[in-house]
């Protein structure tokens, strides 16, 4: 079972194509392989639900809106609501970095 999790995300399609083509430093390559790594460990989907939407946070925190939303698309509605994610995902794009900042002003 575990082969196949690997096959199907090997280092994150590596590192979604690099970062849409950009530079992808050792530090993030060697984060992707811990995310990938914990989700290797989980033994349900809840779990899996769970490590997918702390990766896109983690994503979306450093400013890849692009891999956050690739890593949203994979968590339930539940854990990711889609009309606050939605807006989340494109306040970057607006020059606003962090959500609770946007809300302060």
């Amino acid at each position: 079972i575990q082969a196949k999790r690997t096959d199907k995300n090997t280092v994150s399609d590596n590192l979604f194509r690099g970062f849409q083509s950009g530079y992808v430093s050792p530090e993030a390559t060697a984060e992707e392989a811990q995310f990938d790594a914990a989700r290797l460990t989980c033994t349900n989907t809840a779990q899996e639900a769970v490590v997918s939407t702390v990766r896109a946070e983690y994503h979306l925190a450093m400013g890849r809106a692009e891999m956050a939303a690739k890593y949203f698309a994979q968590s339930p509605s539940a854990l990711v609501p889609f009309d606050t994610t939605a807006l989340r995902l494109c306040l970057p794009s607006l020059g606003v970095k962090d959500a609770i900042e946007y809300r302060n002003e």
